[in-house]
C-alpha cells in the first residue's frame, strides 16, 4: 500500500458512508476499539480527514493515539455488510498506521535481520506481508513492505508504531555502526486510506488519471508509484487486500459533482479482518 494514503469519491457506484450503531454481536467489536482508544493517553492528533470524518457525523473516539472514527449513522452489521455486497465498497481512514523508507544500498540486507520475509527477492513494485521479529524470532508486529525501487517502502500497524520504530531504529544503529549504508524515514506528513470492496477496482480506475487497465489488471501484492488519483499526483497504490493508498499532502477533495464520499470506521474494519469470508484480495492501499 504505498507512498501516501487516499480517499474515494466514486462515480455511479453505490458506495455509501459505512458505520454503524451496534446489535448485542457487533457490540464486542466496539468494545475492543474502545478498549485500545483508552490506553492512548489524553491529547489524540488528528488526520488529515478528520473534519470529514466530523461533517459526515462520524462518533470520533481516540485510537492509537489519533480521533478516528469508531462507526458513522448505519449499524456496524450494516456496514460491514456494505463493504462485502456485489458492487459496492467501502473506504477507511489508516493515517494512524505507520510509514516508513528504508534508504542506502544495505537498506534491504538491513531489513532481512529484522523481519522474516524475503526482501532481496522481492521485485520492484512487489509486495509482501511479513513480521517483525526479536532477536529470539519472538513477533514484535506484522507489517507490508514494497520494493519501491530506490528504497524500500513500510506499513507498520498503528497502535504498535512507537514500539515497532524504537526496534528498528536500535538495530539500525547497530547495523549502521558497522558501516553499513541505511537510513530510515518516516512519512509524517503523508496520509493513508485503505478502499476495501468488490467495486473496489472500479472506483479506483474511475478515479485514476491514465490507463486504466493498470489498475484494472494489478496483481495481488503489488505496487503503482507516483500516480494521479482524483487530481492528486504523487500518490502510491497498493493492491493489498484490506489496506490503502498513500498520498501527499494536502489531501484531496472527497466529494463534490457527482462522486460520494465511501468512508467507514474502526468497528467494521475490524470485523471485516476477522471475517473468514474475506481473502483480503478485494483492496487497495494509498
Amino acid at each position: 500500500m504505498l507512498s501516501v494514503q487516499y480517499h474515494f469519491a466514486m462515480n455511479s457506484l453505490p458506495f455509501r458512508y459505512a458505520s454503524r450503531s451496534l446489535t448485542s454481536a457487533s457490540r464486542r467489536v466496539q468494545a475492543r476499539c474502545l478498549s485500545a482508544a483508552a490506553a492512548d493517553g489524553p491529547s489524540p492528533k488528528r488526520t488529515a480527514l478528520y473534519d470529514m470524518h466530523v461533517d459526515l457525523g462520524g462518533k470520533m473516539v481516540p485510537f492509537a493515539g489519533y480521533e478516528l472514527p469508531i462507526q458513522y449513522k448505519e449499524s456496524l452489521v450494516e456496514s460491514h455488510l456494505h463493504t462485502r455486497a456485489e458492487g459496492c465498497a467501502s473506504l477507511f481512514d489508516v493515517s494512524h498506521m505507520g510509514q516508513l523508507q528504508l534508504w542506502g544500498r544495505d537498506a534491504k540486507a538491513f531489513l532481512e535481520t529484522v523481519v522474516v520475509a524475503d526482501v532481496q527477492g522481492l521485485d520492484t513494485g512487489a509486495s509482501s506481508l511479513t513480521l517483525i521479529t526479536n532477536e529470539s524470532g519472538g513477533i514484535i508486529d506484522d507489517s507490508v513492505i514494497t520494493n519501491a525501487g530506490d528504497h524500500i517502502y513500510m506499513v507498520v500497524n498503528g497502535a504498535c508504531k512507537d514500539k515497532d520504530l524504537a526496534h528498528l531504529r536500535e538495530k539500525l544503529t547497530e547495523f549502521a555502526a558497522a558501516g553499513r549504508d541505511v537510513t530510515l524515514d518516516v512519512m509524517e506528513s503523508n496520509s493513508l486510506v485503505a478502499l476495501q470492496g468488490p467495486a473496489a477496482t472500479s472506483a479506483l480506475a474511475a478515479l485514476y488519471e491514465g490507463d486504466t487497465d493498470v489498475i484494472r489488471c494489478m496483481p495481488f501484492m503489488s505496487q503503482v508509484q507516483d500516480c494521479t488519483v482524483a487530481g492528486v499526483a504523487g500518490c502510491i497504490v497498493t493492491r493489498c487486500g484490506c489496506k490503502l493508498a498513500s498520498l501527499p499532502p494536502p489531501p484531496p477533495p472527497v466529494a463534490g459533482n457527482n462522486f460520494s464520499p465511501l468512508t467507514s470506521g474502526l468497528s467494521p474494519r475490524t470485523s471485516l479482518i476477522t471475517s473468514p469470508a474475506d481473502t483480503g484480495e478485494d483492496g487497495y492501499e494509498m
